[in-house]
């Protein structure tokens, strides 16, 4: 859906880089063999996708930008990062992007650029590590930053702390009192509430904390999840809105497959009940809650897969896609019906990654032509 209790105010440093393109400027073409690595739409109309091509000057990052759903597509000049590969681990690299509207975007994974008008130019963000997750309500955003990179020889168990601004600030400040440790943090937000989960750096269960004034108080919350005869805990977390909360419990993995759990409540976490047990293929990747019917969790093996729910998490019909365990990042609706994932990225390597979009919910998925 990747963060020291020391209190401080964060500011973004440096100037900012001109792209030379954006709104009202000149369509720029899109590079030739594009590769999609992330997306992020913010209605059905307006949406942006970072990723790769060939070039001839490296760094050979690219970033595009929609108005009209998809439909057309042009470049604009991204931040001055490399796009993070498998071939490229560096410190200064960036694989993800996230815009909160038309306007005030981010790019990131480990470093962070922020923009203010469209992406048509970009200031870098210093957080005092990488940044791992990133999320953002109309009025908020969130990242877990490290202690050191994940992919570093050195680096087992980062520290991982919590971050937090207004959109359209320049200032971030470092959320005290919640923090954890390792790889695996699960971050979310919707209007005024956010919630995040850290691993402990034992082996107990994940710490899960939650917001319901925009970020300025957290409180810890059970975790439903944790059953550690069944190596079983809290997987991924979504909000359709309000105090609704929809929490996916996954574990016991074994052969390309997965015990998978949907766990509701309706005030916000403090306490719900288990709604059904998922199928087993493949291992646990997100979960998205567009509306509070509807329901889709992700997973991959050696094929990737949406179990998608109309009922609150009931029933599951399942979509299986034969890509050989490509995988989907930044599964997310920007509108109830309206929806886009990355199947596969160029992170793991030359794949024949691809853009897909659902109009109807999700129960149809079809490939983006740039």
């Amino acid at each position: 859906m990747r963060t020291m209790k020391i209190a401080c105010t964060v500011l973004l440093v440096g100037g900012a880089v001109s792209s030379g393109t954006g709104a009202g400027a000149t369509a720029v073409a899109v590079p030739a063999h594009f590769e999609p690595g992330s997306v992020s739409f913010v209605s059905a109309s307006q949406g942006f996708a970072l990723g790769t091509s060939p070039c001839a000057s490296q760094p050979c990052t690219a970033l595009l930008s929609t108005a009209n759903g998809s439909k057309t597509w042009a470049a604009t000049a991204p931040p001055p990062a490399p796009f993070a590969s498998a071939s490229s681990t560096s410190s200064a690299s960036v694989s993800q992007v996230l815009f909160a509207n038309a306007s005030d975007g981010w790019v990131y994974g480990p470093t962070l650029w922020a923009t203010n008008n469209g992406a048509e130019s970009w200031t870098r963000v210093k957080l005092g590590g990488p940044v791992y997750l990133l999320a953002t309500s109309a009025k908020e955003a969130y990242a877990v930053v490290g202690s050191c990179s994940p992919s570093a020889h050195n680096c087992p168990t980062p520290t991982l702390k919590l971050e937090r601004a207004t959109v359209g600030s320049s200032a971030w400040q470092t959320v005290q009192g919640v923090s954890g440790y390792g790889t695996t943090a699960v971050l979310t937000a919707n209007g005024a509430n956010a919630w995040v989960s850290f691993p402990p750096k034992n082996a107990r269960a994940v710490t899960i904390w939650r917001s319901s004034d925009s970020g300025s108080t957290w409180q810890r919350l059970p975790n439903p999840c944790y059953q550690p005869s069944q190596a079983t805990d809290l997987a991924g977390m979504a909000s359709p809105g309000g105090n609704v909360l929809f929490e996916l419990c996954a574990g016991n993995p074994g052969a390309g497959q997965e015990g998978k759990s949907l766990w509701s409540s309706t005030n916000g976490g403090k306490n719900g009940h288990v709604v059904s047990q998922l199928p087993l293929g493949g291992l646990a990747l997100s979960i998205a809650a567009p509306s509070i019917g509807d329901i889709d969790v992700t997973a991959v093996s050696g094929a990737s897969f949406v179990y998608r729910s109309t009922n609150g998490g009931r029933t599951w019909a399942t979509h299986t896609f034969a890509d050989g365990g490509a995988g989907f990042y930044d599964f997310a609706f920007a509108t109830p019906s309206f929806g886009n994932t990355v199947e596969g990225s160029p992170v793991d390597g030359p794949n024949d990654d691809r853009l897909l979009e659902t109009s109807d919910g999700g129960a149809t998925w079809s490939p983006v032509h740039f």
